[in-house]
């Protein structure tokens, strides 16, 4: 089963890079689009579908926290987030 998700995940990144090129997002005027992004949690799904659609639509992560340390900056270093957070109270 977690192949099969792999996969289908892989399939939905691929289909983002394909049209990235074709279609302009942009991010609109509005103040809540302006409301910064944290994620909570560094498992797969972030890594391999959350934070590159973020970076295709052009939306900022400001923070990351996880309860592996490590694993949260390694993505914050990937993905050019700005604070990694030691606790979600932080």
């Amino acid at each position: 089963m977690i192949g099969v998700v792999n996969r289908m995940v892989r399939y939905l990144y691929s289909w983002f890079v394909r049209i990235k090129n074709t279609v302009k997002f942009k991010i609109l005027e509005n103040p809540i689009f302006n409301i910064p992004i944290c994620i909570i949690g560094a498992g797969g799904i972030v890594n391999d579908a959350h934070l590159p659609a973020y970076k295709i639509a052009g939306y900022k992560v400001q923070g990351i926290v996880n309860r592996n340390k490590e694993k949260a900056t390694a993505l914050a270093e990937k993905f050019g987030i700005a604070k990694v957070y030691d606790t979600i109270e932080e």
